[in-house]
């Protein structure tokens, strides 16, 4: 420990002290620390004078000072990791999600989100991990100083993450206790079933993504809401779900058609779903939008250009990746920042799928 009464300086005490313990094994490779807060209240000192102590033992590569996350003794078997800057965010997908990084408005959050992290000075990498014990390694072999989690999360990957002390950044997802980028699904497809009200619709069918996802449970509530606001009966023939993918909407619609030719319009709660029951009606016999109009949710790319261009719920993916990155720095520079929430508004775009 240190003696206030001799002549040395405290923080070289401390130094030597913690430099002592670290070279004797008392703490080991890659262990982390006690935090800044508790060495001060160990040593008795301010935690200026222990910063001190920590930032000579880090100049001489015995710790490594991770942003956002605390100090940890060096790996004495590899000297790259010695030298090891925490420069890089993880963008994970969880193992048994159906949101793959093929998906359009995944891929498109990844794009423009990379752009951020390089403005920051970061790099950006996918991943899909499989287990939450996996994580804990990832996170000190690949330099992590963040996490995005797109997508349903479950909750042992969180509860890892949070354990681990990395900031983390939740997107089309909300656990409490962590920072959320949210869509406004329900106010999104709300205005999607209300213009297609609007237009004399009727009988709307609605193409769902899986029932355990935020954005599909959200999205429904839209579409009942907008229904029940116009005194038009719910039908549960007329909703289908899918898997967000351009395949599943196709199955979902020739569903539909299958159980009856009612239906004028139909909702679908991704873009990828609507173009797909799109290529349904038209197999069926049917013209877009004149037997039946085709409104989707998310406005990727493909939307412009499809035949006929479709009518979509846009959301700007920039303005996610932008939130998200503020609020990820915001973490790493202040980890017990009270969670967020963060909704992106969300914009119906007409084109020429409805009528």
């Amino acid at each position: 420990m240190i003696n206030k009464d001799i002549k040395i300086p405290l923080y070289i005490q401390i130094y030597n002290d913690l430099k002592e313990k670290i070279l004797n094994n008392q703490y080991k490779s890659e262990e982390f620390l006690p935090s800044e807060r508790e060495l001060s209240e160990l040593y008795g000192v301010e935690r200026a004078t222990t910063r001190r102590a920590l930032e000579l033992l880090v100049k001489d590569k015995l710790l490594q000072k991770i942003p956002g996350v605390g100090t940890r003794v060096s790996s004495f078997s590899s000297t790259e990791n010695s030298n090891m800057e925490f420069n890089s965010v993880a963008f994970i997908l969880p193992g048994d999600t159906t949101d793959k990084i093929t998906q359009p408005f995944v891929a498109e959050v990844f794009y423009y989100l990379e752009k951020e992290c390089k403005k920051a000075n970061y790099s950006l990498f996918y991943t899909n991990l499989k287990s939450d014990e996996d994580l804990p390694d990832f996170v000190l072999k690949r330099n992590v100083m963040g996490i995005v989690w797109i997508s349903r999360v479950e909750d042992a990957f969180i509860l890892k993450s949070k354990k681990l002390g990395i900031p983390s950044v939740l997107i089309s997802n909300h656990v409490p206790g962590f920072t959320s980028i949210l869509m406004d699904n329900i106010g999104g497809s709300c205005e999607a079933v209300e213009y297609l009200i609007g237009l004399g619709h009727r009988n709307i069918a609605f193409i769902n993504g899986p029932s355990d996802y935020l954005n599909a449970k959200e999205r429904l509530e839209g579409y009942k809401k907008a229904l029940a606001k116009y005194g038009i009966d719910l039908d549960e023939n007329s909703i289908m779900e899918a898997d967000w993918t351009f395949e599943g909407g196709y199955a979902a619609m020739k569903k539909i058609l299958e159980n009856s030719r009612k239906n004028t319009a139909v909702f679908a709660s991704n873009d990828m779903m609507a173009l797909g029951a799109m290529k349904a009606i038209q197999e069926a016999g049917l013209v877009v939008p004149d037997d039946i109009s085709v409104v989707g949710f998310d406005n990727i790319e493909q939307c412009a250009y499809s035949n006929p261009s479709l009518t979509t719920v846009g959301i700007d993916t920039s303005l996610v990746a932008r939130h998200t990155m503020k609020c990820l720095l915001d973490l790493v520079e202040e980890p017990d920042a009270p969670a967020i929430k963060v909704i992106i508004p969300a914009k119906l775009l007409i084109r020429d799928s409805t009528r």
